[in-house]
C-alpha cells in the first residue's frame, strides 16, 4: 500500500495533469461499466416480464381453447308417464350434451334415498335399479344417453307414503337424487372424468371427485334399496335409528 501512495505521489510530481487524466478515464470506464451493467439487468427485467406476458397470454388461450372444445352436459329428470290424477308413474332421466360434440363416452348413474329426520342427521340409501331402462345414442351432442324405470317413483311415493304411517317417522323427510359419472375424451383425446349431481339443493351441477367417490362407494356395501323387490319400511327405520350406518351431520 505503502509503494503504491509512493508511486502515486511521484507521478503526480512528475505529470499531475496525466494522473488527473487517468484518474477520469478510470472513473469514466468504470461510470460505463456500471450504466452498461444497469442497462442488462434492465433489458433482462424486461425481457422477463414480456416473457410472463406471453406465458399468460397462452395461459389464457388455453383455457378459452378449453372451454370452447368442452362438452357441456346437463341432467334433465322427467316423469315419463302419469296417471290420470297427473300423479308420477314412471320417471326418465337424459344426460345431455350442449357443448362441443364429443364421440367416446361412459356413462353411470348411481341412485340414492336421502331421509332426514329433522334432528340435523341425514341417512342416505345407495338404491338399485331406480334407472334401469337405457337408450344409449350415438349423437355427439344434444341427447347422448336416456334412461327410465318401471314405476319407479311410483314406487318412491308409495315409500314416502308407508314411511309417515309409523309414528317414529311421520316428520321424516325422503327426497332422492342421482350421481352421474361420465367418462369423456377432448378434443386431443385426453381422458376426463365428471361427476354430477342431481341433488335439489345443486340441481345438475358438477360436483368434485371426493365428493362424488364418497357417495358412489356407498353402493359397495351389501344393504342397498332394490327397486324391483319391495321395501322393507322397518328395516329402513332401523338403519336411521342406526348411529353406525351412513350418516351425514349438519
Amino acid at each position: 500500500m505503502k509503494k503504491i501512495k509512493k508511486a502515486i505521489f511521484k507521478y503526480w510530481k512528475n505529470d499531475s495533469i496525466g494522473l488527473i487524466r487517468l484518474t477520469l478515464e478510470l472513473i469514466l470506464v468504470f461510470g460505463l461499466i456500471t450504466y452498461f451493467n444497469y442497462k442488462q439487468t434492465d433489458i433482462s427485467i424486461r425481457q422477463l416480464r414480456i416473457q410472463e406476458r406471453q406465458q399468460q397470454i397462452l395461459d389464457k388461450q388455453i383455457l378459452i381453447f378449453d372451454y370452447e372444445h368442452r362438452p357441456k352436459f346437463q341432467i334433465v329428470e322427467y316423469y315419463e308417464q302419469k296417471d290420470s290424477l297427473h300423479h308420477c308413474i314412471t320417471e326418465g332421466i337424459q344426460i345431455q350434451n350442449e357443448g362441443y360434440p364429443i364421440d367416446a363416452r361412459e356413462i353411470e348413474i348411481y341412485s340414492f334415498f336421502e331421509i332426514d329426520n329433522g334432528e340435523n342427521v341425514k341417512t342416505i340409501f345407495p338404491v338399485k335399479l331406480y334407472y334401469r331402462i337405457g337408450t344409449i345414442n350415438r349423437n355427439e351432442r344434444d341427447v347422448l344417453e336416456t334412461l327410465s324405470g318401471t314405476w319407479n317413483c311410483k314406487d318412491f311415493f308409495k315409500f314416502r307414503d308407508e314411511l309417515h304411517t309409523y309414528k317414529v317417522s311421520y316428520h321424516w323427510a325422503l327426497k332422492k337424487f342421482h350421481v352421474i359419472r361420465i367418462k369423456w375424451k377432448d378434443v386431443l383425446k385426453k381422458e376426463h372424468i365428471s361427476y354430477y349431481s342431481t341433488d335439489v339443493y345443486q340441481p345438475n351441477q358438477e360436483i368434485n371427485s371426493k365428493e362424488a367417490l364418497k357417495l358412489i362407494k356407498l353402493h359397495d356395501q351389501d344393504f342397498k334399496i332394490h327397486m324391483q323387490k319391495p321395501i322393507n319400511t322397518e328395516l329402513i327405520i332401523d338403519k336411521v335409528k342406526n348411529t353406525g350406518y351412513n350418516k351425514v351431520y349438519n
